[in-house]
């Protein structure tokens, strides 16, 4: 979940690579005149789930929890990585 990113931030990096991996990302929504809130916008109108509270979470991760495979496992045994 990123809470707060400028437009160009290493926490836009990380999400990126998250995003690459199949994983999910979370952002925050932030007041368009914040500059600290430009990267987090901009990652909700790209497609990230916005949280603005738990429930925003849970009812993503909800479907995911109890599959066998997510995309994070499939990653791992990819690149020959076990849990």
């Amino acid at each position: 979940m990123i809470v707060e990113a400028a437009k160009h931030s290493g926490s836009l990096i990380t999400a990126r690579f998250a995003l690459e991996q199949g994983r999910e990302v979370f952002a925050v929504p932030g007041s368009p005149l914040d500059p600290r809130a430009e990267g987090t916008n901009g990652l909700i109108k790209q497609g990230v789930t916005p949280v603005t509270e738990v429930a925003d979470i849970i009812s993503v991760l909800r479907p995911i929890h109890g599959r066998e495979e997510t995309a994070g496992a499939r990653a791992r045994t990819a690149v020959g990585w076990r849990r």
